[in-house]
């Protein structure tokens, strides 16, 4: 049975069970569910090294008591399991754990290098995650204010370890609660700022660690951007057309995110220095084999949240949709790559994701690409050219190709991923202009039907004579429900068939009627 300490436990004989606790539980997760103790005995055990941290040592000085490590590292594997932390997750236990990472309201923020100090903040992240209300606790105890304070004064001394700690206690706070969020905004505080600073060293840096940090600020400055974004003002009445692109941008306190959200420009504005940054890092950040994960995963989510019109000369360096319109693809071409799995049969309908996650994460980038689609029409070309490009192979049914084009044809009827079914098909919808002909001309009715359905689009037929705004060279008809070539008629003429031939198309023609007969499509009157 596994060592846990029971009854009364003395000061004298503290050491030693720290030693042997730390010893054994190093790689823990679970002590009342996996029947190493029982609640009431966790609970009694925390209590006993709060009331250490608080009474036993608190003249002898944190810094120089090596006990105090022990104690908190002892917590920290405790913390991993909800059960029996009461004591810990409540604000007494947060103010212990704020003051041993120098973050209370007394703290002066000149930071120091101290095992105690980061034994606590991986403590207090285990009880953010593991008890969401102690977020509160931490801003009643000033914690929120202090460590913006911390970031923002010691960003030059900070090793990566504890940018990590503390980046993530931000995300932590961050989470679905909107007054935290706002009390990180404050304009004394200048938390966005000092994001960004933190950020933009990491676009040269490639290790796990830079990688760490650098998802923890992702994740933040997502929350940020969303959880604590305000209700949208009225729009002003006055526009303008921008000329550059085609597209009508008003002049209002109103914009569109790529999400298709709608929110107060002015409160998105405080977050646009970030973006030249991110994009930088999505276009130049080396990609791993599965592309679509952290840190790219949390670039492509940020992103939702900018609107692209007011912020395009952020969004596209100088002007030039390419590079990031090119990156966006190469993700979206390596995430299939990586996750995707067929069957024996060559239909790419059936092709599942071998990730249930990617269900979850690829529509995010399918959105992201639909959003600067449909906002900006240099970069509606450009993904046009890559994604829908006019020397489909039109041989085969679309959707049997290995082509990126073909691949994302066969999501548009799956049935076993339906998120990125509605993502795909909205993606393809907004590079055909959002016009019913040119996506049923482009990709034949059939796996057209559902998604128009959805949108209150059925039926037709759709005039699609003129309906692409660049020429096809075609020279062979095109099914109208598949989309590939129509063959011709080579079969042999009835003058040509011998006697046995015309018995085997009669005896089809009549299985055929017969089914139809059934199926009472058709009502056959046979003759008397």
């Amino acid at each position: 049975m596994p060592f846990f300490p029971n009854g009364p436990l003395p000061a004298q004989n503290l050491e030693s069970t720290l030693n042997r606790f730390n010893t054994e539980h190093e790689t823990t997760t679970s002590f009342v569910g996996a029947g190493v103790t029982t609640v009431e005995n966790k609970r009694a055990f925390i209590q006993r090294l709060l009331e250490a941290l608080n009474k036993d040592i608190a003249d002898e000085g944190y810094d120089e008591n090596p006990l105090v490590t022990k104690i908190l590292t002892c917590l920290r594997f405790l913390s991993r399991e909800p059960e029996g932390c009461d004591d810990l997750f409540g604000n007494n236990g947060v103010a212990v754990l704020l003051k041993q990472a120098r973050l209370d309201v007394d703290a002066k923020f000149d930071f120091t290098e101290n095992p105690s100090a980061t034994e606590a903040l991986k403590c207090l992240c285990n009880t953010l995650l593991q008890h969401p209300p102690a977020r509160l606790g931490v801003a009643e105890l000033g914690g929120v204010e202090s460590i913006c304070h911390l970031l923002k004064d010691c960003h030059s001394e900070l090793p990566s370890d504890f940018q990590f700690l503390l980046m993530r206690i931000t995300f932590l706070l961050s989470v679905e609660d909107p007054a935290i969020v706002r009390c990180m905004l404050a304009p004394n505080l200048g938390f966005v700022d000092t994001l960004t600073i933190y950020l933009q060293p990491l676009t040269k840096q490639q290790s796990v660690k830079a990688e760490m940090v650098m998802s923890e600020i992702l994740k933040t400055v997502y929350n940020l951007m969303s959880v604590g974004k305000p209700a949208p003002a009225t729009t002003r009445s006055s526009t303008k057309l921008n000329g550059r692109t085609g597209s009508r941008s008003s002049i209002s306190s109103t914009v569109v995110t790529l999400a298709g959200v709608t929110v107060d420009v002015d409160y998105i504005d405080g977050f646009k220095n970030l973006l030249p940054v991110i994009t930088h890092l999505l276009i130049n950040h080396p990609l791993p084999s599965t592309p679509l994960t952290p840190p790219i995963s949390h670039m492509v989510h940020t992103l939702l949240n900018f609107p692209l019109t007011p912020y395009r000369d952020l969004f596209f360096k100088q002007g030039d949709v390419h590079p990031l319109v090119g990156r966006l693809c190469e993700i979206l071409a390596g995430s299939l790559d990586a996750n995707s799995s067929e069957d024996s049969k060559p239909n790419a309908r059936r092709k599942s994701l071998s990730q249930t996650k990617v269900e979850d994460i690829l529509p995010s980038l399918l959105l992201v690409l639909g959003g600067i689609a449909r906002q900006d029409v240099d970069a509606k070309d450009a993904l046009r050219d890559i994604l829908l490009h006019e020397d489909i192979d039109r041989s085969k049914p679309l959707d049997e190709g290995t082509s990126l084009t073909s691949r994302l044809i066969g999501f548009m009827t799956s049935i076993i991923h339906p998120n990125i079914r509605d993502s795909v098909c909205e993606l393809i919808f907004v590079l055909c202009d959002e016009d019913p002909g040119k996506l049923v001309r482009y990709t034949g009715y059939g796996h057209a039907a559902g998604f128009l359905y959805s949108k209150g689009i059925a039926g037709g037929p759709f005039d699609d004579s003129a309906a692409n705004s660049r020429p096809a060279s075609r020279s062979q008809p095109i099914h109208p429900i598949s989309g590939k070539y129509e063959r011709p008629d080579t079969g042999p003429e009835l003058e040509d068939m011998t006697e046995e031939e015309k018995e085997r198309e009669a005896e089809r023609l009549m299985v055929l009627f017969e089914r139809l007969n059934r199926t009472g499509v058709i009502k056959a009157v046979f003759p008397k």
